[in-house]
């Protein structure tokens, strides 16, 4: 089980790349917001097709109103995610812009460990300093390349 667990991790690391690629190229073509608001609204029907598909053909009602207001707040957070992204990518490389969210995820969750769950790990904190080093490194590289030529 763990194994498929891993296995849907990388897969959905990768589709997260190329879908960052892809709302890039959207934007290039249609502007941050519109590419954002095109992008959420193909997503919203195939969203509707799979919850109907994974339960039984019903659309749990029910459930989806007893949540409280704040657990709808993920699609929010999702699309201030995306335009961020896509406007960074107009700055910099898919590299950086990748370690730049690594980083800023991991850093959220560890501090998200230590608020909510009282449970941080100076290694944690760690791994996180030494992402953020390696990002900074890769950007001098570049440069120190360029002042020698």
């Amino acid at each position: 089980m763990f194994g498929f667990v891993v296995f849907l991790g990388f897969l959905g690391g990768g589709i997260s790349v190329i879908s960052k690629m892809l709302n890039y190229q959207a934007s290039n073509y249609l502007g941050t917001f519109n590419g954002s608001l095109i992008n959420y609204l193909l997503a919203t029907p195939i969203s509707l097709v799979i919850l109907l598909c994974l339960n039984g053909g019903r659309f749990p009602a029910q459930e989806l109103f007893a949540a409280p207001w704040w657990a709808c707040l993920g699609g929010v957070f999702g699309v201030l995610a995306m335009v961020i992204n896509v406007y960074s990518l107009h700055k910099i490389n898919l590299f950086q812009s990748t370690v730049l969210l690594l980083v800023a995820q991991l850093a959220t969750s560890v501090v998200l460990d230590l608020v909510l769950f009282s449970n941080m790990s100076v290694f944690k904190a760690l791994g996180v300093v030494l992402l953020a080093a390696g990002m900074v490194w890769d950007k001098k590289i570049p440069a120190r390349e360029e002042q020698a030529k």
